[in-house]
C-alpha cells in the first residue's frame, strides 16, 4: 500500500512540475519576455 501511494505521489509531482513549467513558458511567450 505504501509503495502504491509513493508511486502515485511521484507521478502527481511530475505532472505538477510539468504543468508549472508549461505555465511558466506560456506566460513568458504571452508577455514577450525572454
Amino acid at each position: 500500500m505504501i509503495g502504491v501511494l509513493s508511486v502515485s505521489m511521484a507521478i502527481a509531482s511530475k505532472i505538477i512540475t510539468r504543468n508549472t513549467w508549461y505555465d511558466y513558458f506560456a506566460t513568458q511567450k504571452t508577455t514577450g519576455e525572454v
